[in-house]
């Protein structure tokens, strides 16, 4: 059985960690690089049933 966690700020984060290392990882992004995480990554949105 293999497990991928990602620990971050946020939960926002925390998602974007654990797809860092899959299968099988733990990723961590500490606060000081949380900005350069996201600006590194392309970003999608999409509409949700709240918007």
């Amino acid at each position: 059985m293999t497990a991928t966690a990602g620990v971050s700020i946020n939960k926002f984060l925390a998602k974007m960690a654990s797809g860092q290392n899959k299968p099988n990882g733990l990723t961590v992004i500490l606060p000081e690089q949380a900005m350069s995480t996201t600006s590194r990554k392309r970003l999608r949105f999409c509409r949700t049933a709240a918007d």
